[in-house]
């Protein structure tokens, strides 16, 4: 049973879904290594001991994180611009007093390897006080305003959660209440209830599944960490995911109109009557997943909520054991394109959950199997292919083999080796760890934060906190762009996402992550071929400025363990 090797993922494509509007074996838990950054060797200048004048903020000259940083962990910002070359010192400033409290010089010239732009770092890691703050750097310009605080984070993960109800209960009375006919025999199905998915109104299995996937990891895996009403919220989208599947098993693939509904701020816009669409097995198996990884995470709190949803796990995982080969839906009937290439990652994740949830060694004997047969790794957390979120399953199973448990422990420090590696890299200014901008890219960073967290759960080491920051740094401003990605938070922030609610009802719901820079442009309105600039704050830009249910996902799970770690 030999787990394959690493595959970094800097350099991984995202699926594209084309909506039109995703060692030994671990010890017990532990709180999140947070150790206070080393200064910086280079020797610093004096603050200035007298006020500063303060002038303007400088857009996209000094970008930081427009939202904040914890004490403990690095802080940097990125000096950009055309003066960014000759600029040799900086200071931060506290903006209640207007002094400086910290100076610095700024780090070596790199350029970005998108615009050709001069670069260099300002580095005010050592210095911890809690306080509003802005980066000076003379002759250049200075950053927007900006926190630090062991609570910094805290509001936006509550918002970051708060925002699957919002949106669900904001969502148009017809949506809400619309009735639902079987798309093969036009009978009336109750499939009510949930999260709207993305920009549209659609609701689709293999989202949600991957949602709820990343969002269940919290309190399977970091409970003291988990938001105190998290379950309620979850529980709207896990009822919808109830009624999906039907009498044997099967499970529908989603729930949408035969067409869009138009942007309309006079109408209720659905997009006509809703269908409920092909059930398959690939759905089937994420639905056993997720409802076996729910009824663990809630057996505390609902006994009774628990039992109903391990007794769906197993109907359906039933169901697959009577079709061993896949029904997959149709690519493009109604709105919406989530294309499954088979249902064996799905299956093997539905094993693993169930594994874990009962003990069961039919399903321990299952995932063996598959593991011996497919050595799969560690990668992105994703509905395309679910092997990571089954191995990590494994990984934190106390009834698994411990020989297995070490090898995927093992493959998931290398990987966080690995992806630590790119992300403190010198010629990596911008600390990300994403190389290629494609679809759903402020996914795949924080995606990659979610599993620097959990390979500092198995194996405690503060550089994997560390990058897992930086991730969240990259989508809260400090990019190319000094755009924050995340409605309503930070000084220059997304004010036209493609999403239908926040446009009828004109205002911003807080706390939501659009997909970001995305070098393919679907949409024929987002830039193509331009790194971190493929981006586009406009409404019809559902390429680059769309919401998913699967985006906000690793946005509550960053922000919820960083923020109870430090606090």
């Amino acid at each position: 049973m030999n787990v394959a090797s690493v595959v970094l993922p800097a350099a991984a494509t995202v699926a594209v879904i084309a909506l039109v509007a995703c060692q030994a074996a671990p010890a017990p838990e532990t709180q999140v290594a947070a150790t206070t950054v080393p200064p910086s060797p280079t020797a610093a200048p004096t603050p200035d001991a007298a006020p500063l004048s303060l002038g303007p903020i400088t857009a996209q000259t000094v970008l930081v994180d427009q939202v904040g940083y914890l004490p403990t962990l690095p802080k940097t910002a990125v000096v950009t611009g055309s003066d960014a070359a000759s600029a040799d010192t900086f200071q931060l400033v506290d903006t209640r007093t207007d002094r400086a409290v910290f100076a610095g010089r700024v780090g070596a010239l790199t350029k970005d390897s998108d615009t050709g732009q001069p670069l260099r770092s300002a580095d005010f890691s050592s210095f911890t006080e809690s306080g509003s703050y802005t980066v000076v750097v003379p002759g250049v310009g200075r950053s927007p305003e900006f926190r630090i605080g062991t609570d910094v984070y805290a509001q936006l993960g509550r918002d970051a959660l708060d925002s699957y109800e919002q949106l669900a209960v904001l969502a148009p009375k017809g949506w809400q209440t619309a009735s639902v006919k079987d798309r093969t025999s036009n009978q009336t199905v109750n499939v009510t209830g949930g999260w709207p998915d993305a920009g549209d109104y659609g609701r689709y299995m293999p989202s949600a599944a991957s949602a709820l996937g990343t969002l269940l990891l919290v309190d399977d895996l970091f409970p003291q960490q988990a938001q105190a009403d998290a379950l309620s919220v979850l529980k709207r989208e896990l009822d919808w995911v109830l009624t999906m599947q039907r009498s044997d098993g099967s499970v529908y693939h989603k729930v949408t109109p035969l067409q869009f509904g138009g942007f309309d701020k006079n109408s209720d816009n659905i997009g006509g009557q809703l269908y409920a669409f092909d059930p398959n097995t690939a759905d089937a198996a994420v639905f056993a997943a997720i409802t076996a990884e729910a009824a663990r995470v809630y057996s505390a709190s609902d006994a009774t909520y628990s039992a109903q949803l391990l007794a769906a796990a197993q109907k359906s995982w039933s169901y697959l054991s009577q079709q061993p080969k896949a029904i997959l839906p149709p690519e493009l009937e109604g709105t919406g394109g989530y294309v499954y290439g088979g249902d064996s990652s799905q299956r093997f994740w539905a094993a693993a959950e169930l594994y874990k949830t009962t003990g069961d060694p039919s399903y321990g004997q299952y995932v063996s199997d598959y593991v011996a047969r497919r050595s799969p790794s560690i990668g992105l957390l994703g509905w395309t292919n679910t092997d990571t979120y089954g191995l990590l399953s494994l990984a934190f199973n106390d009834a698994a083999d411990p020989a297995l448990r070490a090898r995927i422990t093992g493959n998931l420090v290398q990987w966080a080796d690995g992806t630590v590696t790119s992300v403190t890299s010198p010629i990596n200014p911008w600390s990300d760890s994403v190389s290629e901008f494609h679809w759903a890219s402020n996914k795949t960073g924080l995606d990659n934060a979610v599993l620097l967290l959990i390979a500092n759960r198995a194996a405690p080491n503060v550089r994997y906190v560390a990058a897992a920051n930086e991730q969240l740094h990259f989508v809260l401003g400090r990019n190319a762009l000094a755009k924050s990605f995340v409605t309503r938070y930070g000084t220059n922030t997304v004010q036209n996402p493609h999403n239908r609610t926040m446009f009828v009802i004109g205002r911003l719901v807080p706390g939501v992550l659009v997909g970001g820079p995305n070098g393919d442009g679907q949409d024929g309105i987002t830039p193509t071929a331009q790194g971190q600039r493929s981006y586009v704050d406009q409404l019809q830009a559902y390429a680059s400025n769309e919401n998913s249910v699967e985006y906000n996902a690793p946005l509550v799970f960053v922000t919820s363990v960083l923020a109870a770690t430090a606090s």
